[in-house]
């Protein structure tokens, strides 16, 4: 490699959630020359905007954290929300990242213009960079239903990501539409608080009963002691993922058939009453719709204060929301934990590639890329978890420092002068595509019902394989996919 035509390089990333995170520390131990820019106050990413009550994640902690920073003070196997904010918090002040990020300062548009690209803020600022990674994530822009008279509501709505420490719940009439996670977890922590609690749910979930392991000061004390014994937990813990995450790729495997069998039992034997069992039975495959790992959301909708509804939703009215039947459901809180919308990605930022090419209208049918990192027409761009990316899976955290590793093949490309400009070809980008929907078919997304992993085509936006496979395939680039000029 000849030295003699390395050049400074300057990368934007654009986002400081975990991707971000993970891309500042990486790209300061690489020695590259950087700016985060993050559009809220903050670090974090979605464990900074989602702070309803009961929020957790549903990967355990020990392996949703970064190989360079395991933390042996997780409280619970699946960890709350706010500790995993606050690790995120602490990630990026011990690796020195947080200096790097410009917050408050949302990217509006990227253009590539003379081998570069341009960086326009909302305020009205441009910044020049040679590469752009965009860590904006999938979960950032609410999904808000239609609603009608939703506007009329004499109390207070909002989605659930909008949640703050003022809201006042305990002792009054709550209404939660939606059955994801969010839902679940919203509804088994706030029932024993709430003088009423309403469920509306369209699409029933399967809940899978997945042991929450509390950790006592002295088991976290041996963590903090001995890293060995921290990181062989993290160890056994993805060795279990990896083999139980082929049940997503075969929709008939024996690990698939049984967590269906787990599910029937656990709801079996929650739920007594017939005809409340009857509206809590799915009639698709468990793991089609994300699977959620909840062990006290049947008990909740069974205590007295709590209430199931399965009508559709006519209208919101002042007092509350009037069901299909003509019920009103008086309310005084409305929460609406509808999700989000997932392939977005970056946009509604605009990027403007080379010769004019609008990411918008590439992606006017359905979300695309190569490895879900890079398109043809936007050289020296690359996305952290883009589309295609293994979120119905594993880790993301996991996926990121694959994902990195990946691309950082080419940012050293270009630092040590071999080329100025890499784009993957479209060919390249195609044939990879096409693998993607052709494996699709026996998944556990094509069982027959309806889920965010679909794009607006049905096709789902996931990796279609293995997590070997993933591994093996992330360890270098096939060069032979990519224009060098």
């Amino acid at each position: 490699m000849d030295q003699g035509h390395a050049r400074a390089l300057r990368v934007a990333v654009i986002g400081a959630g975990i991707s971000g995170i993970l891309c500042g520390k990486r790209l300061r131990d690489e020695g590259f020359d950087y700016v985060i820019y993050e559009k809220h106050a903050s670090v974090g990413g979605t464990w900074r905007d989602n702070r309803y009550p009961g929020i957790a994640c549903d990967t355990p902690a020990h392996v949703y954290c970064y190989s360079f920073a395991l933390n042996p003070e997780w409280s619970r196997s699946c960890a709350p929300g706010q500790e995993i904010h606050s690790y995120l918090k602490d990630v990026a002040d011990r690796f020195d990242v947080t200096q790097h990020v410009r917050f408050n300062t949302e990217i509006i548009k990227c253009e590539y213009l003379n081998k570069r690209w341009h960086l326009h803020t909302r305020g009205g600022e441009i910044d020049v960079a040679d590469v752009v990674i965009t860590a904006t994530g999938a979960i950032h822009h609410p999904n808000i239903p239609v609603l009608s008279g939703l506007e009329s509501f004499a109390g207070r709505w909002l989605h659930s990501s909008q949640w703050n420490e003022e809201i006042q719940y305990k002792g009054r009439r709550v209404g939660i539409v939606g059955a994801g996670a969010t839902a679940t977890q919203m509804i088994t922590t706030l029932a024993t608080d709430v003088r009423q609690l309403t469920a509306f749910q369209r699409t029933v979930q399967w809940m899978y009963p997945w042991p929450h392991q509390v950790f006592t000061e002295e088991e976290k004390q041996v963590f903090r002691s001995n890293p060995a014994k921290l990181k062989e937990l993290s160890d056994s813990i993805w060795a279990v993922l990896r083999t139980i995450a082929t049940f997503v790729i075969d929709a008939k495997s024996p690990e698939a058939l049984a967590i269906q069998a787990t599910c029937e039992k656990h709801l079996a034997d929650a739920v007594r009453d017939p005809e409340l069992r009857a509206r809590l039975t799915p009639s698709y495959q468990a793991g089609c719709k994300r699977l959620i790992f909840n062990t006290g959301f049947y008990e909740a909708l069974q205590r007295p204060n709590a209430s199931l509804v399965t009508e559709h939703i006519e209208v919101v009215e002042k007092k509350g929301i009037r069901t299909a039947d003509g019920r009103l459901h008086e309310l005084d809180l409305l929460v609406l934990a509808t999700g989000f919308q997932t392939h977005q990605y970056m946009r509604p930022m605009r990027v403007i590639g080379k010769d004019g090419a609008e990411l918008h209208t590439i992606w006017k049918d359905r979300p695309y890329a190569y490895r879900s990192l890079a398109l043809p027409e936007f050289p020296n761009l690359f996305m952290m978890i883009g589309p295609g990316s293994p979120i119905g899976n594993f880790s993301l955290v996991t996926v990121g420092e694959i994902l990195f590793d990946y691309l950082l093949v080419f940012l050293n490309k270009l630092r040590h002068g071999e080329c100025t400009e890499i784009r993957v070809t479209p060919a390249a980008t195609a044939a990879y595509c096409q693998a993607m929907i052709d494996a699709m078919p026996g998944t556990i997304w094509t069982t027959g019902c309806q889920s965010w992993y679909l794009d607006s085509t049905g096709i789902p936006d996931t990796w279609p394989w293995s997590v070997v496979r993933f591994e093996e395939e992330f360890k270098a680039p096939d060069l032979k996919d990519f224009q060098f000029s």
